[in-house]
């Protein structure tokens, strides 16, 4: 009888035990950091790119060496001023092949001070822009697998070369 009773107790806890949620699992949020840089020809051969794509070299913090592809998707003059409003989606590939991460991007390019007024802007090369904005990530995969967040950048260009800084967080499962 009490070999019985055991049993059946054992059974019984087994069957609440089936019917407890598991575990959630943790997230981790922490911040998210990259750099890249462009060249346009006139000083350095730029990175070869499919057409309608912009791509970088750079480095994501914390991930090491990556390369960025990003695509306008829309671009957008701002009546009665120098300035474009303008949206993209973006990939960083981190160049050990161990991850890739999604980007959507809004943000306003505008010339900088008075450079779209100087003598022969119109005709020359290099002329001094920035672009603010923000920036969604929708997604990865490898140690990107997951992901979401969100954050700002900072793009500015002159001469041959444009600078790209985003800051924000991640969180991966």
């Amino acid at each position: 009888m009490r070999k019985f009773l055991i049993i059946a107790l054992g059974i019984s806890c087994a069957g609440v035990l089936a019917v407890l949620p598991a575990p959630a699992s943790a997230s981790t949020t922490s911040t998210f950091q990259a750099t890249f840089q462009s060249h346009f020809g006139a000083g350095v051969a730029p990175l070869p790119c499919e057409p309608h794509y912009m791509c970088t070299t750079g480095t994501a913090a914390g991930y090491g060496a990556a390369t960025g592809k990003s695509r306008i998707t829309s671009y957008t003059p701002i009546p009665d001023t120098d300035c474009f409003s303008f949206t993209t989606s973006a990939t960083i590939t981190l160049t050990d092949g161990s991850g890739t991460l999604a980007l959507d991007t809004s943000g306003i390019r505008c010339r900088v001070g008075n450079s779209g007024e100087a003598p022969g802007s119109a005709v020359s090369y290099g002329n001094p822009w920035s672009a603010t904005g923000t920036f969604t990530i929708t997604g990865g995969t490898g140690v990107f697998e997951g992901a979401s967040g969100s954050g700002t950048f900072l793009s500015y260009f002159a001469g041959d070369v444009q600078i790209i800084e985003l800051s924000g967080t991640i969180t991966l499962p």
